[in-house]
């Protein structure tokens, strides 16, 4: 049986798509939206085929994401590295963050996100689950063993059970939501991010 990877990837070869491009790098959806591939065709990236397979090439697929930004649930459209990003920008607009050197995610163990504001250190994790989950016990750990005046923030995009340290502050997707979608700042950095979607396909 032929797999189905293969059925779709053959169907976009026929498409002007920049393969390293559209596959790949920075630009179409995926990669952009935060995802190195499409591995299922089920729930969110089943939005990303049907964005890919209606455009003609690159720029179109671009215009297609930012148009879907506009709608409701976008958030869960993107993966992780994307929803980092944003957590990240929350924290510069909310916090007067400033990054301290090292790449958000994947650098340290129990930390997504470390760096600085006027009032001293501040630690992030970020969790893409759909479902509330607790706070994982080694981010609880990692803050409580860190020395100095801090402040701990959880990006849990389904939310939190259990129990909830008074020292994390806990950001819902409807905490980010309603962030974009209300807060001054908030509007700010979600009109600058469809516009960096935008013109990618100028």
């Amino acid at each position: 049986m032929e797999p189905k990877y293969w059925r779709i990837r053959m169907k976009f070869k026929d498409k002007p798509f920049d393969e390293e491009t559209a596959w790949n790098k920075d630009v179409v959806g995926i990669g952009y939206a935060g995802r190195a591939n499409v591995h299922e065709v089920e729930g969110t990236n089943r939005k990303l085929v049907k964005i890919l397979a209606a455009s003609g090439d690159e720029k179109e697929a671009c215009v297609k994401i930012a148009d879907h930004m506009e709608s409701d649930g976008w958030l869960r459209f993107l993966g992780p590295p994307a929803r980092e990003s944003i957590c990240l920008g929350y924290l510069i607009e909310k916090e007067r963050f400033l990054p301290t050197g090292l790449h958000v995610g994947g650098t340290l163990r129990d930390f997504d996100i470390i760096g600085h504001n006027d009032k001293g250190v501040i630690l992030a994790q970020c969790k893409k689950d759909e479902d509330p989950q607790p706070i994982d016990p080694r981010f609880k750990e990692a803050c409580a063993k860190y020395k100095g005046p801090s402040k701990a923030y959880y990006f849990a995009y389904g939310g939190c059970k259990g129990d909830l340290p008074e020292s994390v502050e806990v950001v819902s997707k409807e905490c980010m939501e309603k962030w974009l979608s209300q807060d001054e700042s908030g509007k700010r950095y979600k009109q600058f991010l469809l516009d960096t979607y935008r013109r990618c396909s100028t």
